[in-house]
C-alpha cells in the first residue's frame, strides 16, 4: 500500500464518519457552525463574541471536523451514572470497613484521606463526564432561543459602549440539506454619545479635600465616546486611593454615577456622586495606633509570656529572639501614627513572603479604639533544609543516557539577619561521541561543581539606617557567590573558578533590576589528545575561536540587567503577558596583572522582547524578538582576546532556530563544507559550535490544547549570528567561499527561516515538548538555491546529518 493512503484513508474514514457532527443530531435539530456579526461600530468582535451565548463547536487549525465531539460522543457511549454511582458506593463501603478495623489513628487519618481523594475523583466523573467527555464538548444543536438572547446582550453592550440607541436584529442561514445553521448577528448602532461634562457631589468636605489632593484621580477625559467601563474604572480608582489614604471601611457603594443623556447633541453629562455612610455625617479616617509582631505563633503551650521588644515604633514578640529587628522593620510598612493604607498592608504581607523565611504570613486588625491594631503573626520555615535530584540526563545528539545527582543545603538566618546560606553541588556523567573519532565511538563525560552563595536581605552598601529601611518596598537582596566546576573528558580537562556580587530590586513583581559591580572567572584548562588539539587549530583558520577557550584564562565583567514581566509571562498565565530583558555588559574592569593568563575587554548589549496572546482557554499565540551585539575590544596586548567564548552568541535548537541543531547555525551565509581527500565529495563538520557578535533571531508559534494536557504547536522561526570583521573562514580544502561578516546590505538575505510543529504533554508541573523543525530558507547554500523547495529535499548539495532539512528537537518547558 502506498505510504500516503496510511494518512488519507484514516481522514477520509473519519469524514465519511460523520466529526463534522451532523450524524449526532435527532429529529429536526440542526447544528450550529458559524455566528457571523454585520454592522459598523467602533467595536471590535473580539469585545461582542463573548457575549454571544451559544457558539459553534471547536474544531483544529486546518483539521475540517470538530474532533470535539468525536471525543464527546464517543465517551458518552460509554458513560453510565449508574454504574459510577455503584463504583462510588463500593469504594465508601470498602474504605469504612477498613477505617473500623484500624487501630491506629494515624492510619485512620490516612485510609480517610485516600477514602476523600477516591471519592472526589468519581464525584468529578459525574459532574463533568468521563475523560474523553472532559477532552470534548457536546454538539451544538441550535437553540433559537439563545439567539435571541444573545442578540439582547449584543444590544445591551452596545448601549455600554455608549450607542444608546443600538438595535440589534438576527437571522439564520442553513445549508447541507438543513442540517447546517449560520446565525448572522445584525447590529444597528445609531449614533455613538460623547462625554461633555464631568462633575462631582461628595457629601463629606474632608474626604473632598483628600480627594482634591489627586487630580487625575478624579478626572474623567471629555470629548470621548462615552463607555460605561470608563465609569467602572474609575470607581475602582476612587475605592483604591481612599483606602489608602485612611478610609478603612470605604465601600465602593458609596460612589454612584448619573448620566444625563442629550438627544439632540448625542452628549451625555456624568455626575460622580460620593454618599456618606447611613446616618453619618462624614466617613471615618483610621490612624494605625500599634503594630505588633509575633515572629513564632507556631509555638504554643509554653508557661512563661513571650518577651517583648520596640524598635522604630514595632512591638516584636517572642520566646526566643531569633531575627534581625531592623531588617524586619525594613519590611513592614504599617507604622503607629500613619493614616491606614490598604496598599502598604498588601505591600508588607508580599515583602515578608518574599525573605524565603516563613511558611505562614497572617496580617489581621482590631478597630475597637476607633483607630487600627495591626497584627502579624509568621510561622517560620525550618532553619535547615535539603533537597535531592538524582535523575538519568539525555544526550538528545545521541540519545545516550547518563546519571546526574544535585543537592541543594540551606541554612536560613544563617547569622540572624534573615539571610540564606544556600549550597549547590552537582555531579553528572554522560556518554557522548569524541570528536576525533567515528560517532559509533562513546567516552564517558564526567562534570561536577558546586556554588556557595549568601543572600542579604538589604543592599550590602555604605548606607544610613533610615536610607536601608526607606528602601525596603523595593525588595532589595545582596548575594555573594563562589563556586567551582570540573569537566574531564579523554580529549580534555577543564576548571572554571568563579565569583561575584550582585544587587537585585524589584517592586509590585513587574520590573527587576540585577546590577553586578564585579564577576570574575579564572579558567585553566589541559588538551590531552594531540588529534583534538590540531583540530581545534584548523577550527581557529575558519575563524571559530574555541581553542582559545582552553587558554588559562581570566575574565572580570560588570552587567545590568532590567527585566519587566507583564502579568506574570511564563508562569502559566492564562491573560496575556509579555517579558522584555536587556541586557548592558562591560568586560574587562580589571587590568592584566599576569602574563600567562588571557584576558579580554569587551562591551555588550542584548534585548529579549516576548509577548503572549491568549485568544481561549485552548488557543494561544506567543512570539519572541531577540538581538544582540558584543564588541572585543583592548590595547594591542598579545594577552587580550577577541570574546571569551561564553560570551559569544549562538543560534539553533531547541529553543532558537528549531531546524538547526543547537549553535550549529551561521555565521551569516557560511558553513564549514570540506572536500574529502582528492574527491568531489563533500563533507559537513558540524560537530563544533559557530559563535558570533552580532545576534538576530525572531519566532512566532500558535499553540493549541488538543485535548486534556496533549497540546500541539505549529511555528516559524527565523534569524542569525555573524561576525563583526572579515576572517579567515576559508583554510585549505574548504568548499565556502563566504566569511560571515555582518553587511547591512546583505544580511538579510542570509536569515535563516524554519517552521514545524510539535507536540507538547503539559502535566502542570513540567511540559515535555518535542518539536520537529523543517528547514525553509538555508543562507548556507548558493544564492538562488537557499529556499529548500527549489530543488526539493531530496537533492539537498550535501548528505549528512546537520544538513538533513528535518531536526527533532526534545526540551522540557516551552521554547519561549
Amino acid at each position: 500500500m502506498n505510504k500516503y493512503n496510511l494518512i488519507i484513508l484514516p481522514l477520509i474514514t473519519l469524514l465519511l464518519s460523520g466529526c463534522l457532527g451532523t450524524r449526532y443530531l435527532e429529529g429536526n435539530e440542526k447544528l450550529l457552525v458559524k455566528n457571523k456579526i454585520k454592522g459598523e461600530v467602533n467595536i471590535p468582535n473580539s469585545d461582542i463574541e463573548p457575549v454571544i451565548i451559544q457558539k459553534p463547536n471547536k474544531k483544529l487549525p486546518i483539521i475540517p471536523f470538530a474532533i470535539y465531539v468525536w471525543f464527546y460522543e464517543t465517551g458518552e457511549r460509554y458513560y453510565d451514572v449508574d454504574e459510577i454511582l455503584e463504583d462510588k458506593q463500593e469504594v465508601i463501603e470498602k474504605y469504612n470497613s477498613r477505617i473500623e478495623e484500624a487501630e491506629k489513628e494515624k492510619k485512620k487519618n490516612k485510609l480517610q484521606r485516600k477514602r476523600r481523594k477516591k471519592v472526589s475523583k468519581i464525584d468529578k466523573k459525574l459532574e463533568e463526564g468521563n475523560l474523553l467527555m472532559r477532552w470534548g464538548e457536546p454538539l451544538a444543536v441550535y437553540d433559537s432561543s439563545l439567539s435571541s438572547t444573545s442578540a439582547a446582550a449584543i444590544e445591551q453592550l452596545l448601549k455600554n459602549k455608549g450607542y444608546f440607541n443600538a438595535e440589534v436584529d438576527y437571522h439564520i442561514d442553513t445549508a447541507r440539506n438543513n442540517e447546517k445553521v449560520i446565525v448572522t448577528y445584525e447590529l444597528n448602532p445609531k449614533a455613538r454619545y460623547l462625554i461633555r461634562d464631568v462633575s462631582y457631589d461628595i457629601q463629606d468636605s474632608t474626604l473632598e479635600e483628600t480627594l482634591s489632593k489627586a487630580k487625575d484621580i478624579r478626572k474623567i477625559k471629555t470629548g470621548v465616546a462615552y463607555d460605561q467601563a470608563i465609569l467602572i474604572d474609575k470607581r475602582n480608582e476612587l475605592d483604591a486611593y481612599l483606602k489608602n489614604h485612611g478610609y478603612f471601611n470605604f465601600n465602593r457603594e458609596y460612589i454612584r454615577a448619573t448620566v444625563t443623556k442629550h438627544d439632540s447633541l448625542n452628549v451625555v453629562d456624568i455626575n460622580i456622586n460620593i454618599l456618606n455612610p447611613e446616618n453619618k455625617n462624614s466617613h471615618s479616617l483610621y490612624k494605625i495606633d500599634s503594630v505588633t509582631m509575633v515572629t513564632d505563633s507556631d509555638v504554643k503551650n509554653k508557661e512563661e509570656p513571650r518577651q517583648k521588644i520596640y524598635y522604630r515604633g514595632i512591638s516584636y514578640k517572642y520566646f526566643e529572639k531569633t531575627y534581625s529587628s531592623k531588617v524586619l522593620t525594613s519590611r513592614i510598612f504599617v507604622k503607629p501614627g500613619q493614616l491606614y493604607s490598604r496598599e502598604n498592608i498588601f505591600d508588607t504581607q508580599r515583602q515578608l513572603g518574599t525573605l524565603d523565611m516563613f511558611r505562614t504570613i497572617n496580617i489581621t486588625y482590631d478597630t475597637l479604639g476607633g483607630n487600627i491594631d495591626v497584627f502579624i503573626s509568621v510561622t517560620p520555615l525550618k532553619k535547615f533544609q535539603m533537597a535531592n535530584e538524582f535523575g538519568l540526563g539525555i544526550n538528545i545528539s545521541q540519545g545516550v543516557p547518563g546519571p546526574f545527582y544535585n543537592l541543594t543545603l540551606k541554612n536560613r538566618n544563617t547569622f540572624g539577619g534573615l539571610e540564606i546560606l544556600q549550597l549547590n553541588a552537582r555531579v553528572g556523567f554522560e556518554r557522548v561521541a569524541t570528536e576525533n573519532e567515528s560517532n559509533n565511538e562513546f567516552y564517558n563525560n564526567n562534570e561536577y561543581g558546586a556554588n556557595l552563595s549568601l543572600t542579604f536581605p538589604q543592599f550590602i552598601l555604605p548606607l544610613g539606617e533610615a536610607r536601608k529601611t526607606n528602601m525596603g518596598k523595593l525588595n532589595p537582596t545582596t548575594k555573594i557567590l563562589t563556586g567551582y566546576n570540573y569537566v574531564s573528558t579523554p580529549e580534555y580537562q577543564r576548571e572554571n573558578i568563579n565569583a561575584y556580587i550582585s544587587y537585585q530590586w524589584f517592586k509590585h513583581q513587574k520590573n527587576y533590576y540585577n546590577l553586578t559591580p564585579l564577576e570574575v572567572y579564572l579558567i585553566d584548562s589541559e588538551i590531552k589528545d594531540s588529534l583534538f588539539q590540531a583540530r581545534l587549530r584548523e577550527l581557529e583558520l575558519q575563524g571559530n575561536s574555541l581553542i582559545r577557550s582552553f587558554d588559562p584564562s581570566f575574565v572580570s565583567a560588570t552587567y545590568f540587567t532590567f527585566t519587566k514581566n507583564i502579568n506574570q509571562y511564563g508562569q502559566g498565565s492564562d491573560n496575556n503577558s509579555a517579558y522584555f530583558r536587556l541586557l548592558l555588559e562591560h568586560g574587562g574592569i580589571i587590568p592584566e596583572f599576569n602574563s600567562s593568563l588571557t584576558f579580554f575587554k569587551y562591551d555588550k548589549v542584548s534585548v529579549d522582547f516576548r509577548r503572549l496572546i491568549v485568544f481561549d482557554e485552548r488557543t494561544q499565540l506567543a512570539y519572541k524578538i531577540k538581538g544582540g551585539v558584543a564588541v572585543p575590544y583592548g590595547s594591542g596586548s598579545e594577552n587580550l582576546a577577541p570574546l571569551p567564548y561564553e560570551k559569544y552568541f549562538f543560534t539553533g535548537g531547541s529553543n532558537s532556530i528549531r531546524a538547526w541543531r543547537s549553535k550549529r547555525l551561521g555565521p551569516g551565509d557560511y558553513q564549514p563544507l570540506f572536500f574529502v581527500g582528492d574527491t568531489d565529495s563533500l563533507a559537513y563538520d558540524d560537530r563544533f559550535e559557530q559563535p558570533g557578535e552580532i545576534l538576530l533571531e525572531a519566532s512566532i508559534e500558535f499553540r493549541q490544547n488538543l485535548a486534556g494536557f496533549i497540546d500541539i504547536a505549529f511555528f516559524i522561526d527565523a534569524g542569525n549570528v555573524w561576525r563583526l570583521k572579515d576572517v579567515n573562514l576559508n583554510p585549505e580544502g574548504s568548499a565556502n567561499t563566504e566569511n560571515g561578516k555582518f553587511e547591512f546590505e546583505n544580511f538579510y538575505k542570509e536569515i535563516a527561516v524554519g517552521s514545524g510543529a510539535g507536540l507538547r504533554l503539559d502535566f502542570s508541573y513540567i511540559v515535555v515538548r518535542f518539536d520537529v523543525g523543517v528547514k525553509i530558507h538555508d543562507p548556507g547554500r548558493a544564492e538562488g538555491r537557499r529556499f529548500i523547495w527549489d530543488e526539493g529535499f531530496n537533492k539537498y548539495p550535501y548528505n549528512t546529518r546537520a544538513a538533513d532539512p528535518f531536526v527533532l528537537n526534545i526540551g522540557v518547558g516551552y521554547p519561549f
